[in-house]
């Protein structure tokens, strides 16, 4: 409970994926953005299922080139326990559902918390977009930034 948050309410549900990419637990993502505890469960699953619509198409090139029945199958690297590339995937989806529920936080969140929210949203969705770009690139084998001649 510390840090000033109230105890999250964990949802149980796991959103499955397409087989390839891995399923998303609603509560992980409870767990990494408190603030989305005082969001309707039933539109963060909402925002959720878009976020990892608009990541799977991203890395469809991925999926299709991969010698592996999984993503995570295809990763030899773990950090505690779960596969690096499993955890760039849920950086990226977690970063754009959050993102999407930005507005809906402005709205349910307590009045400091909600003008600090407004007065900050395009930065905080920047940085939030950004980061889940360069999950997308990480899982693409590309780093943070390219330069291309013309």
């Amino acid at each position: 409970m510390g840090f000033g948050y109230n105890p999250v309410q964990e949802s149980d549900q796991t959103i499955t994926n397409d087989g390839f990419f891995p399923d998303i637990n609603v509560a992980d993502f409870q767990n990494v953005f408190h603030d989305v505890n005082d969001v309707d469960s039933e539109k963060v699953i909402h925002s959720l299922k878009v976020a990892m619509v608009d990541v799977n198409r991203q890395l469809k090139s991925i999926k299709a080139s991969s010698e592996f029945p999984t993503l995570i199958e295809s990763d030899s690297e773990s950090i505690g326990g779960e596969s690096v590339l499993e955890l760039h995937y849920k950086t990226a989806v977690f970063g754009v559902a959050r993102s999407n529920l930005l507005p809906l936080l402005i709205t349910v969140s307590k009045r400091e918390k909600a003008e600090e929210l407004e007065t900050n949203f395009d930065v905080i969705q920047q940085q939030l977009m950004i980061r889940s770009n360069q999950a997308i690139r990480e899982l693409h084998g590309m780093t943070s930034a390219t330069v291309e001649l013309i």
